[in-house]
């Protein structure tokens, strides 16, 4: 199977191979198939007969071999994979986001401790963190190791074919990682020591025993002192989110953000319910679910929650990832979104309202049932609210 290498959408828009200097189009979703982990490729998986005895196969009415045949749900049948992962870093304070692919001829292979080879994703990752200005990514699954036949030297058509193979495996834990990360300067924290220094648990320390804040004192009691010093925080920072902040990364992801409003009577009392999902850009108008929260706070909070599992299933595992481009549009009234959605709601003409928020596009729809009817469309909220007189 010939496996060429895609094209990294981060730089100049081609990816040569290292060594070969193939190419291919941005769109070639055959460069990048390979072989089901799940199935070897065949699309069939064999299971174990439930009716078949290992002492006695013959008594098995089903089958002959112990083992009954049935399509592969990874592969949906299909025998191929997408040898794909894609990882983005988010920058949270500024709302930036860096990403790139992982596939066969795109990152040069690492040799492993073991004496192997593989792709190391926390170095790529750190690669990302720097263009975004960010620190502590964690792992993002550290290594995809290679099989042990693959060596650097290889003709560049094998290498491509083990590097797939390997990059479909670690596909199936997951395709799209993202990892949410604070400013460098957010890390340096001030860390301020008190008169009563116990560097030594109050004792008097010799000279040489003493902490830095104390270093040339005679005693471990040294004057206070504020120190600034990157350190990792042993909670990680929690951001108050807001519905403009959480789009803007939405967007940088290439995402869009569906936000579905419906009017509760429970009680009494007509009170707005928020449902708050993501959607690949560009996908089918459907309402969001019935259940959800009353606070709207509360579903920014949880819609910032799923963002980075969310994308992970969005896409078929024989469907391209598109390569998320940083975009900064300008973010023109979001703010409103809440005001907007509950006047459309309470006109109580639909069963709910739905805005679907992406770079450079808005749309507000009221849905009955499963009818979806768009009222007004924009290049951001604010025109698209304009469009309908609110």
């Amino acid at each position: 199977m010939l496996v060429r290498p895609l094209p990294d959408t981060r730089g100049s828009g081609i990816v040569t191979d290292q060594r070969e200097g193939d190419m291919v189009e941005h769109d070639d979703l055959d460069a990048v198939l390979a072989a089901c982990p799940s199935c070897d490729g065949l699309g069939l998986q064999l299971d174990s007969c439930p009716e078949a005895h290992v002492d006695d196969l013959d008594a098995c009415h089903r089958c002959e071999a112990g083992n009954s045949p049935s399509l592969c749900r990874y592969c949906d049948a299909t025998g191929m994979v997408c040898a794909q992962v894609v990882i983005s870093v988010v920058n949270v304070d500024l709302a930036t986001v860096a990403s790139t692919q992982v596939v066969a001829g795109a990152h040069p292979p690492r040799r492993l401790v073991d004496g192997g080879w593989g792709f190391d994703c926390r170095a790529i990752a750190a690669e990302l963190a720097g263009e975004v200005s960010v620190y502590g990514t964690g792992d993002a699954d550290e290594i995809i190791p290679l099989p042990r036949e693959y060596h650097p030297d290889l003709p560049v058509d094998d290498r491509h074919e083990l590097e797939a193979a390997a990059i479909a495996t670690a596909a199936q834990r997951s395709r799209w990682r993202i990892r949410q990360a604070f400013p460098i300067s957010a890390s340096l924290t001030k860390r301020a020591q008190t008169s009563n220094c116990d560097c030594l648990g109050g004792q008097t320390p010799a000279k040489a025993d003493t902490c830095h804040n104390c270093h040339g004192l005679d005693t471990g009691h040294g004057a206070s002192i504020t120190l600034a010093q990157p350190t990792r925080s042993s909670s990680p920072r929690v951001r108050p989110w807001t519905l403009d902040h959480l789009a803007q990364i939405g967007f940088g992801l290439g995402l869009r953000l569906d936000i579905t409003c419906r009017m509760s009577t429970a009680d009494g009392v007509d009170d707005p319910v928020w449902t708050m999902t993501w959607s690949p850009t560009g996908t089918v108008v459907t309402p969001a679910a019935p259940d959800g929260v009353t606070d709207f706070d509360e579903a920014v909070r949880l819609a910032a929650g799923r963002l980075n599992e969310a994308p992970n299933s969005m896409f078929s595992r024989g469907e391209l990832i598109p390569v998320p481009r940083q975009t900064v549009p300008p973010i023109v009234g979001v703010r409103r979104a809440k005001a907007v959605l509950v006047a459309l709601a309470r006109q109580g003409s639909c069963d709910a309202v739905l805005c679907q928020l992406s770079a450079g596009n808005c749309s507000i729809s009221l849905c009955t049932g499963r009818y979806v009817e768009l009222v007004s469309r924009g290049s951001d909220l604010e025109a698209a609210a304009t469009g309908i007189g609110l």
